[in-house]
């Protein structure tokens, strides 16, 4: 029988987005004392194809960079978490997809956001978008490049509606507002 409590999982791909939803993810496991999973996606649609594409080679520099880039952050949520409540995992597939796929059980799911706007968020894509619209648990957006962690200045938002759902992530949202002293702003 497993007594663990369910985990937080955050995606990181080494970008100034994904590191500061890593510090702020290993901070509330630490906080929770819960396990950390760092998740990794290689997405294959951004390789070109063409002439000069070969599976096995364009596999193995994948596979490199991605443990290089995972490792990288399993070293930096060591930092701030016990090593032994860090799992680092790669997947080859869509970030969004694979994220949302890891949050099934997952008491928590945290991704950064790349600030591109509005206008090319919608045109790209966004993983964080994707994520907090098909998550099967509360989803945690961390904004900014900066370590913004929630206490007595910054605030927890979180946006309800009528939902089971929204309840659980209006409950989570009052628990860490209320472990780190932080107002609570709920938008409707």
């Amino acid at each position: 029988m497993n007594t663990q409590a369910p985990g937080i999982v955050v995606g990181f791909d080494g970008s100034a987005g994904s590191e500061a939803a890593l510090d702020w993810a290993a901070r509330t496991a630490r906080r929770q004392n819960r396990p950390l999973t760092v998740l990794y996606t290689s997405n294959l649609a951004a390789v070109p194809p063409g002439t000069g594409y070969i599976p096995d080679v364009v596999s193995d520099t994948l596979a490199e960079a991605a443990t290089a880039t995972l490792n990288a952050g399993v070293e930096r949520a060591a930092a701030v978490l016990d090593r032994s409540q860090i799992t680092g995992t790669t997947m080859i597939g869509s970030p969004a997809a694979e994220l949302v796929a890891a949050s099934e059980g997952a008491a928590l799911v945290v991704t950064g956001c790349r600030a591109r706007g509005r206008l090319a968020s919608g045109l790209l894509g966004s993983v964080a978008y994707a994520v907090t619209a098909h998550a099967k648990c509360p989803a945690v957006v961390v904004r900014g490049s900066e370590n913004v962690y929630p206490d007595a200045t910054h605030g927890v938002v979180v946006g309800v509606d009528d939902s089971q759902v929204a309840e659980r992530a209006l409950d989570l949202a009052a628990d860490i507002a209320a472990e780190t002293d932080a107002s609570l702003h709920i938008v409707r």
